[in-house]
């Protein structure tokens, strides 16, 4: 069992995307400010989290040693802690808190608000600030808070809960507490209440803090005070009076943001593919504050390690357990269950461990010099309830510098942390005594929540890049557009900002590419299969008719198509309920937009790098886009393997189109030499790519119809050929989908069940139990027809309505549909861009992977995913083709 790293740099602490929540619809500003311990907020709000060291010019193992030396003393002042509590003798004159921390957020205090940042600790209960006129402050980066100016603050009673809330106080001019930390950082000052405003949107009043006067040491020094979230009745989450928060952390390595999430924000809401771990809190009576982990075992790969029950176990005066810790930068684990995880490490890694000690962790290997690949033993966490395996990055440290790769862990001789990095890029939500942890698969940035300047901002400069870069299209509007060069363009329509995807669902679509191509090219080759399974749509569809007289021409002159060419694009969706990625249909004709979608998907990275301290999101989570590449490459390839130099590669078009070729020119001056060469306006044509003729439309008369047979009668390379056009239809989608039909073309079992894996429920009409279960549950089921070019499918009533026709008429006509079970995907807010003016509104999207596919004889020449299109229109429409007005053109953001 080893997880990959993919490569040496994949080792090191990845760029991580800033993900957790997506929060559907957006929400409102308005909130319901109560008095005093009754506070309650109407709607969530988002915080952002910035690291420590984020903006520093540091090396990424100064960070991370920053990172260690900050977590080791924070270990002990979480140690010192608990044995204060337990020490009846008192042996520390005042409470001592853990402090410090590894994440800032930023909010307000006051009316007017000012604006600040504060540590965020959730092994805390206070908040706090500095506040003038100090006795002693320390140095902060933001003005020191004067409560005079504020018209909201209120100084609270010693006879107030919040104040007995104190561990220690005193009461003179108010309630006075004095906090000590373990560093021997402290604030001392008044408990008072003043109201707080987060995201600049959300104000809540009357929320108790401490205004400290009198505060020393560099714990705090990152920020102005700080914002406890523990469990005790001081802390922001217990005021707030809100069952539930979550978070999102970046690694220590990222300078990107991640986010806390307070109530009804913080939740799953169904927005990730990975199943989310549900393990129950446990409650220390003497340390209230902490949130405690029932972590029962621990496996290293297939090992599951004999560490015994009692070592993570909470004991009765309150030492042990095991909590989980925002501001621990590793996990320590108590030492003898840390030595039986380095022993396991040691014996499965089989690498040279480092002995220079450097890094300031404990287990660290000598990588080979040319390591191009290196796999690590999984990890996984046996919690009450939930098994939690690790993501490699979350427990593997590599520096390329120095060539080694280091476990970020280490060991303990008190209570155990679970800490920030093996928490990175993962949502960790809290809630009525239980935490719920899983990979999160959304962009945090709620993008109906962009403030509306910045918003303007991002839509002009992507209406100017598009017009720089060419992402125009022809201006139906515009009678001169396309009859003179440059003249009636106007931006294709976009989406803003790109659609969140699953990468394992990306990394799935890439991996079947070519299975599909090597299993279309397969189907090509069985005229038998076509002729066949398109037998009784032959008999109700014209096209198709024609098509497969054309076919079967070819088949009676026993026409070989030696060297075949595709460029498919493969359609899918991601259904919501399901989480599986599904098939929507296999295009071998016409696979449009691969040179304006690889524009998209430079339009979107160049928004996310300018606007990135803005949005919060990598522009390197946008995978890179070939596909007009490889489709240029592939027609490149082919041309050479006709071989003929003298020859050209014609495009054949639409009439409304003027770059190259029509059916009907080609009809006129087209003409088959007896060798077989095609020669269109006396040149010799070596590959003929089609733009056209997917759609009846392009047939207006019998010239097209002659011009398709003249084509397919040539030697020329033909993309698609006959064969390869009939095997994207729908009937052969749904043939294909049928039990044992797979195995006629592919050997490989695995291969199948991959492509199976992929598959949507696919009917012929002649299936009187589906059909009937349509008629019953038609919001369940699409009909489609032998058609291409979007606006053509049946949905909802319509499916019923014309199900029930069909079977009055008793016709065949029903040969030339097929049933399809219908997907539901993840509905998202976003921004459509068309004709200059940016929409808001909530989309589903459709990812289309291409294939190039290139074969001369027994020779694979290219067989590759290459590139992709993402597709995203309103929620509300059930058509989906941008061409036709439905959609626009988008990317995706890896989660």
């Amino acid at each position: 069992m080893a997880s990959s790293l993919y490569s040496f740099l994949c080792v090191t602490f990845l760029t991580l995307a800033i993900v957790a929540l997506h929060v559907s619809p957006a929400f409102s500003t308005s909130r319901k400010a109560l008095v005093g311990n009754n506070i309650k907020i109407q709607d969530g709000f988002r915080v952002t989290l910035k690291h420590v060291d984020s903006g520093k010019n540091l090396t990424k193992w100064e960070r991370i040693q920053r990172g260690l030396k900050r977590g080791n003393h924070r270990l002990q002042r979480l140690n010192a802690m608990v044995l204060a509590a337990t020490d009846s003798a008192g042996v520390f004159e005042s409470p001592v808190t853990a402090g410090n921390g590894e994440f800032l957020m930023d909010l307000a205090i006051g009316t007017p608000p000012e604006s600040y940042s504060a540590i965020v600790d959730t092994g805390s209960d206070l908040i706090w600030t500095q506040c003038k006129p100090c006795a002693q402050c320390f140095n902060q980066p933001t003005p020191i808070f004067d409560p005079k100016k504020s018209s909201t603050f209120s100084k609270i009673s010693c006879s107030s809960d919040l104040c007995s809330a104190l561990p220690q106080s005193t009461c003179n001019d108010g309630c006075e507490y004095l906090y000590t930390y373990g560093d021997y950082s402290s604030t001392q000052g008044l408990l008072a209440t003043e109201t707080f405003t987060f995201d600049d949107k959300v104000s809540v009043s009357k929320i108790g803090f401490g205004c400290g006067d009198d505060n020393e040491g560099n714990g705090f020094s990152q920020g102005a005070g700080l914002v406890g979230l523990g469990r005790g009745p001081l802390s922001l989450v217990s005021q707030l009076k809100e069952p539930k928060f979550a978070y999102c952390l970046t690694s220590i390595d990222d300078t990107q943001k991640g986010s806390l999430l307070m109530g009804s924000m913080a939740s799953v809401n169904n927005t990730f593919s990975d199943e989310i771990k549900t393990t129950p809190l446990i409650q220390n009576p003497l340390q209230p504050s902490f949130y405690y982990l029932s972590l029962q075992g621990i496996s290293v790969g297939a090992t599951n390690l004999p560490i015994k029950k009692s070592t993570f176990a909470l004991q009765d005066d309150g030492t042990g357990g095991v909590i989980i810790d925002s501001g621990t930068t590793i996990t320590y684990l108590e030492q003898s269950a840390f030595d039986l995880v380095k022993k396991e490490f040691v014996s499965q890694m089989k690498l040279s461990v480092d002995t220079s000690g450097s890094t300031g962790l404990d287990l660290c290997f000598t990588l080979p010099s040319d390591a191009a690949d290196v796999s690590v033993p999984t990890l996984t966490f046996h919690f009450d309830g939930a098994d939690l395996d690790l993501p490699g990055e979350n427990y593997m440290i590599g520096d390329s510098s120095s060539g080694l790769l280091c476990l970020a862990m280490g060991g303990s001789s008190g209570m155990s942390i679970f800490g920030n990095v093996q928490q990175q890029n993962m949502l960790c939500l809290r809630a009525a005594g239980e935490m719920e942890i899983g990979s999160a698969k959304n962009p945090i940035v709620d993008f109906h929540g962009i403030d509306e300047g910045l918003l303007q901002k991002m839509v002009y400069d992507a209406l100017v890049w598009s017009s720089l870069h060419g992402l125009v299209v022809g201006d139906r509007n515009s009678q001169r557009s396309g009859q003179v060069p440059g003249v009636g363009m106007v931006h294709a329509p976009v989406a803003l900002l790109p659609m969140p995807f699953p990468e394992s669902h990306w990394k799935q679509a890439c991996e079947v590419a070519p299975i599909f191509n090597e299993l279309f090219d397969r189907v090509s080759l069985d005229g038998e299969f076509l002729q066949e399974s398109l037998s009784r749509t032959k008999k109700v569809d014209a096209f198709t008719s024609r098509l497969l007289d054309i076919h079967s021409k070819m088949l009676e002159l026993n026409k070989k198509e030696d060297i075949r060419l595709g460029l498919h694009r493969s359609d899918y969706m991601l259904d919501e309920k399901t989480k599986l990625l599904l098939q929507i249909e296999f295009n071998t004709i016409s696979s449009s937009f691969p040179g304006l979608g690889r524009l998209v998907t430079d339009l979107h990275r160049t928004l996310l790098n300018d606007y990135a301290e803005d949005l919060g999101l990598d522009a390197k989570r946008i995978p890179g886009n070939t596909a007009v590449g490889q489709f240029a490459e592939a027609l490149a390839k082919a041309w050479t393997e006709y071989n003929n130099p003298r020859a050209v590669v014609v495009v054949v078009v639409q009439n409304e189109e003027r770059n190259m070729k029509t059916l009907a020119e080609i009809d006129r001056d087209g003409e088959l030499l007896s060798d077989g060469t095609l020669l269109v306006d006396g040149q010799a044509v070596a590959v003929v790519y089609f733009r056209a003729g997917y759609t009846p439309n392009d047939y207006p008369s019998e010239s097209e119809w002659r011009a398709r047979l003249l084509m397919e009668q040539s030697s020329a390379i033909k993309c698609p050929s006959i064969s390869y056009h009939l095997a994207g239809t729908k009937k052969i989608q749904q043939e294909l989908a049928k039990p044992n039909v797979l195995e006629r073309f592919l050997e490989n079992k695995e291969d199948i069940a991959k492509l199976r894996k992929c598959f949507a429920g696919l009917w012929s009409l002649d299936d009187s139990d589906i059909t009937r279960k349509a008629i019953e549950n038609p919001e369940l089921f699409v009909m489609k027809p032998q058609r291409e070019g979007g606006g053509n499918n049946i949905y909802g009533d319509d499916v019923k309505e014309t199900l029930l026709r069909l079977q009055k008429d008793g016709s065949e006509e029903d040969a030339a549909y097929i049933l399809m079970q219908r997907i539901f995907p993840t509905v998202t807010p976003t921004f459509l861009m068309r004709d200059g003016i940016c929409h808001k509104d909530h989309a589903i999207s459709e990812l289309g992977v291409y294939g190039t596919y290139l074969r001369n004889k027994e020779k694979v020449i290219i067989n590759d995913q290459s590139g992709y299109l993402m597709r995203t229109k309103i929620s509300s429409s059930n058509e989906g083709g941008v061409a036709a007005g439905f959609a626009v053109l988008d990317s995706i953001y890896l989660t």
